[in-house]
């Protein structure tokens, strides 16, 4: 999947950001901590659900977090980092998480947006020729 990041200059920074995110997220290091948060978080629910009435505590939190990784972090997409300004040339970053890339260019579209609407909006329009000023 491909989305869209609108930038007004700047696209060096976004595009530094979104590979070291893209590196980190495709890391052994990243793996290796949300397997010690699985971990400790199931022993945690599992012992909060010994001490609680409510018994199926631990599986609702492991297949909450096993379905929130799989929505977000395991799918990749492709980010095009777009300049408006016209001064560099779109930046595209591979392996980026699908949660951040979707959330990022729904953001950055609304934003795009409404920049778009005020710029037209508040304009300065040429008087007609012949009318006075009072």
């Amino acid at each position: 999947m491909n989305y869209e990041i609108f930038s007004y200059g700047n696209v060096d920074a976004l595009m530094g950001l979104f590979n070291a995110l893209a590196a980190i997220v495709n890391g052994n290091v990243f793996l290796t901590a949300i397997g010690l948060v699985f971990v400790v978080g199931f022993f945690g629910a599992f012992l909060g659900s010994a001490l609680a009435p409510d018994r199926l505590m631990g599986p609702k939190w492991l297949m909450s977090v096993v379905l929130i990784y799989l929505v977000l972090f395991l799918p990749k997409a492709t980010v095009q980092v777009v300049d408006k300004t016209g001064n560099a040339a779109p930046a595209v970053i591979d392996n980026v998480p699908l949660g951040l890339a979707f959330q990022a260019s729904i953001v950055s579209s609304v934003s795009n947006t409404l920049t778009d609407l005020f710029e037209t909006a508040l304009q300065v329009l040429p008087r007609p020729r012949g009318s006075r000023t009072n």
